[in-house]
């Protein structure tokens, strides 16, 4: 799904259909990521998320990605950790 990019009547840009997260960064590395919803909108200011909706913002509750550190082929549980690198926090970043 890719995102639709125009010009409204003042040569500002106008995106539509931004499914998938607009990621800003500042010279003083601030980051603000907003993404479109079924409904309104989601975004993160350094690392906060929010969700904006029928004129109510709230703020989210933080989550940090989980993923598969190692399996073991015995039939064993996987072994899942929380990652704390930031690299991989953006990779799987979800808003």
């Amino acid at each position: 799904m890719g995102m639709k990019i125009e010009t409204n009547e003042f040569g500002r840009f106008q995106l539509t259909e931004v499914f998938e997260p607009l990621v800003l960064i500042s010279e003083t590395n601030e980051e603000f990521i907003i993404c479109m919803r079924d409904s309104g909108f989601e975004f993160a200011y350094n690392g906060v998320k929010y969700s904006a909706q029928e004129g109510t913002l709230k703020k989210m509750k933080p989550t940090l990605p989980v993923y598969v550190d190692s399996v073991n082929l015995d039939d064993s549980e996987p072994q899942i950790t929380r990652s704390n690198d930031e690299n991989l926090k953006r990779l799987f970043l979800k808003l």
